[in-house]
């Protein structure tokens, strides 16, 4: 459970990254 909750986080930042990336 703990490294699934690590995973969505790290696919949560990943995700944030690159809509910044898009919009940039």
């Amino acid at each position: 459970a703990f490294m699934q909750a690590v995973g969505m986080v790290n696919d949560h930042e990943v995700s944030c990254y690159r809509y910044r990336q898009l919009v940039k």
